[in-house]
């Protein structure tokens, strides 16, 4: 466990020293982090709205990748500004989960993924969030992520975009991209659902 927090501070050590330093360089004083939770909530909303209402995939798309990029922005600025707050990080992890759940649906509804592609994908997930339970009392307030969920959250967020890119653009090469993100995505959920499992054993002292 040592080891997943010592390489996710090095991490974010790294990226505010360079995102961070930039957004606070570049941002007004008033920009609070939570402004660009807030901006991913109405983006992410505009992106349902453009696809309910008008059938545009490829703007849905657009909107989406944007929610996913800002994602990194909130955070950094955050720490360097040591402007964290529950609220903030409660409306990041919302965000998270709602885009997450709106490409899952999308790429299903597209007929992007094959059922055992979803059953590798959705396996881990069920493996973390059981033997991830005892130890999260607020699921969406877990305020610091390790460097490896982070990554598979972006690999799940490119892998989709590329994948419904590859749709409304009929490029075959945005699937092939995609699909390789989307096996990347699936390495490192069964890497963190094997470590979680191995945590649980030695919480409870099982060899």
């Amino acid at each position: 466990m040592s080891r997943f927090n010592n390489f996710t501070r090095k991490e974010e050590e790294i990226r505010d020293a360079l995102l961070g330093r930039f957004l606070d360089n570049i941002l007004p004083s008033w920009v609070h982090p939570i402004h660009i939770s807030i901006t991913r909530q109405v983006i992410l909303f505009s992106a349902l709205f453009h696809y309910i209402s008008k059938d545009r995939l490829g703007v849905t798309v657009i909107l989406l990748a944007l929610v996913g990029g800002l994602d990194a922005l909130d955070g950094s600025l955050a720490r360097v500004r040591e402007q964290k707050t529950r609220t903030g990080s409660f409306l990041d992890h919302l965000g998270d989960w709602a885009l997450g759940i709106f490409l899952g649906i999308l790429v299903l509804l597209h007929g992007l993924l094959t059922p055992v592609l979803v059953i590798f994908i959705i396996l881990p997930q069920l493996v973390i969030a059981i033997t991830g339970f005892p130890q999260r009392k607020k699921l969406l307030l877990d305020s610091n992520p390790s460097f490896f969920s982070r990554l598979q959250f972006a690999l799940v967020v490119f892998s989709f975009c590329f994948l419904l890119a590859s749709i409304a653009w009929d490029k075959e090469s945005f699937a092939l991209v995609g699909y390789i993100f989307l096996y990347g995505e699936i390495l490192t959920a069964w890497f963190l659902a094997l470590n979680q499992v191995k945590l649980l054993k030695a919480s409870q002292g099982i060899k």
